[in-house]
């Protein structure tokens, strides 16, 4: 069967989009940096990561 394994979420704001996701929605992660370079969540079956997208320029 075909599925999605992982999402990568390119961010502008790596810390206001942590927030966003980690306090406001309650995505559990154990990364405690407030910038981190790359941030990865526990979540079922599918693996999220958040990145910064000036890291790709």
């Amino acid at each position: 069967m075909n599925r999605v394994n992982v999402i990568c979420l390119g961010v502008e704001n790596m810390e206001q989009s942590l927030k966003f996701y980690r306090d406001s929605l309650g995505f559990q992660t154990t990364e405690k940096a407030n910038n981190p370079p790359v941030v990865f969540f526990d979540t079922p079956e599918t693996k999220f990561e958040l990145f910064p997208i000036l890291n790709l320029v």
